[in-house]
């Protein structure tokens, strides 16, 4: 009688309908819900696969239970649902409280979870990115445990506040990571005005090139995905960078082999038994107090070597003045 009484009782409780503690009634009140059950339930082993989260297997045996109940006509409910520690009826509670948090709001709170871990797992470990690797690592930990639990459903609270976090710190890096842009933006442009050759380009030219640059500037969302785009944005400035240099680098060579060129061939017009030497002066401070000046020395030395490469002859008065 008392098996009897918990099996209407829990079956009434599943379903919503009263049902009477006899056996006749147990096995027709399963035989109606135990078919909608299995259909309702059903769906859920692909989404928590879908997700990498247990249950799968936990579900996959609801199934094959319910069937067997089914296959007997149910004439085994009661003893199923009716003992103290009926697994059948354990599973049916846990299964309900899983769908009802997934349709609730867990299920896109786990799907944000799930993008932000593989997100910040793929990011690269250098810069911004790695230091958000390295101040996320614990959390993630804890959350790939807790994710693991088979009643992870029932810590819905504890992982909306987990989302909101991780989008904190997400949203940080990624402003971060959009500050760091303009730094290099900046620095490339000083680094390309500091090539030897970038004085052989013309000021329409020059600006062209500054230009690009800032073509390179992309605004984002602070999000995972602004901080992808970044991230991949860095990579095309370093290349755009490095081409750009590359490019006025030749484009400098040229113009500079031209023009020396030349003038060796009008000496030669000049004097054709004189052989073209190429006639240069520096003048240098004899005193040097800043790493500013000193740069700016070298620079021009630097200059004045790229363009004495291609003589075939030179001579290079230095002066130096106090």
């Amino acid at each position: 009688m008392d098996m009897l009484a918990r099996a209407a009782e829990r079956l009434t409780e599943l379903s919503g309908d009263a049902v009477l503690p006899l056996e006749d009634a147990i096995g027709k009140a399963s035989i109606r819900l135990f078919p909608e059950l299995q259909q309702r339930y059903a769906p859920l082993a692909e989404k928590l696969k879908g997700l990498g989260l247990p249950g799968a297997d936990r579900l996959a045996s609801l199934g094959r239970e319910i069937a067997d109940v089914l296959l007997t006509d149910a004439s085994d409910a009661p003893q199923r649902l009716g003992t103290e520690g009926s697994a059948l009826y354990d599973t049916l509670k846990w299964a309900a409280e899983l769908k009802q948090s997934l349709s609730q709001g867990l299920e896109q709170t786990l799907r944000a979870l799930k993008a932000l871990q593989e997100g910040v797992d793929g990011l690269p470990g250098t810069g911004i990115p790695a230091a958000l690797q390295a101040e996320l690592a614990e959390t993630l930990a804890g959350l790939r445990e807790r994710l693991q639990e088979m009643d992870f459903f029932r810590y819905g609270t504890d992982l909306n506040t987990r989302l909101t976090d991780l989008k904190a710190r997400v949203r940080a890096a990624a402003e971060r990571m959009q500050a760091a842009q303009v730094e290099r933006l900046q620095h490339a442009e000083r680094e390309l005005q500091t090539v030897a050759e970038w004085a052989e380009l013309t000021a329409q030219e020059q600006q062209e090139a500054l230009a690009a640059l800032e073509a390179l500037m992309v605004q984002v969302e602070p999000d995972l995905h602004g901080l992808k785009t970044l991230v991949n944005q860095d990579f095309s400035i370093q290349n755009h960078v490095q081409e750009a240099r590359q490019r006025i680098e030749r484009l400098g060579r040229d113009r500079v082999q031209a023009r020396v060129k030349a003038e060796q061939a009008q000496q030669a017009v000049a004097d054709p038994t004189r052989k073209a030497t190429l006639e240069r002066s520096f003048r240098a401070r004899s005193r040097i107090t800043s790493l500013e000046d000193l740069d700016s020395l070298i620079q021009e030395l630097q200059k004045l070597r790229g363009e004495l490469r291609y003589a075939h002859a030179f001579e290079l008065t230095l002066r130096v003045e106090e």
